[in-house]
């Protein structure tokens, strides 16, 4: 699936989010995928990140991770909703 699509769909369904976390692909492996492909050596990842930003899962914030796999410092930021 095309991460940019993805992370539009997800942004545009999160209503309420307390912080939202861009980046590149340690951010899209909070999705435990790499260029949008399920990535074997991230398996778990959500679960990390969800324990930390999940207001569902007791937690004071509720965050949404958008990362790119390849995006850099320096690239703009054209998969901004």
């Amino acid at each position: 699936m095309d991460t940019h699509v993805w992370n539009t769909g997800k942004a545009n369904d999160a209503r309420y989010v307390d912080v939202v976390f861009l980046g590149d692909s340690i951010t899209e492996r909070w999705h435990e995928t790499e260029y949008g492909k399920p990535e074997s050596s991230a398996l778990g990842s959500t679960s990390v990140f969800e324990s930390l930003f999940s207001k569902r899962k007791g937690t004071k914030y509720d965050g949404l991770a958008l990362g790119i796999s390849g995006d850099t410092v320096g690239a703009p930021k054209p998969q901004l909703p």
